[in-house]
């Protein structure tokens, strides 16, 4: 592959990823922790790849869930409830369908319970 190649390929994934639609859920939560949204091209394939990370700080803790970007972004997930030391995180892929659920463990990222929520 020449420079050319490359430098094309490098524009196209830039232009994809400044299309993506910002992240439009509440990402902050208790005790200095927040979830970042990100989206930066796949280091395996051709696909620009959006995801959720649980992050205090500055320091990044546990990527929560990581699609392709063509995915809705509110399928990456939501903060449903803050508890202080943990957090509710619910998967939403659509209107009227159950969401599955996971209780995380701030500090760790570490999914402590799980379920299934029906609205």
């Amino acid at each position: 592959m020449n420079n050319s190649s490359l430098k094309e390929g490098a524009a196209k994934q830039l232009i994809k990823v400044d299309s993506i639609e910002q992240y439009s859920f509440d990402t902050l939560l208790s005790h200095v922790y927040h979830l970042s949204y990100r989206v930066y091209p796949s280091s395996t394939t051709d696909e620009v790849l959006q995801s959720l990370t649980l992050v205090k700080g500055k320091k990044d803790i546990k990527v929560l869930n990581e699609e392709n970007s063509e995915m809705l972004h509110k399928n990456l997930g939501y903060i449903g409830a803050d508890f202080g030391d943990t957090f509710l995180f619910v998967y939403s892929f659509g209107a009227g369908n159950p969401h599955p659920i996971q209780l995380i463990e701030k500090k760790t990222g570490n999914e402590l319970l799980n379920g299934i929520l029906v609205a």
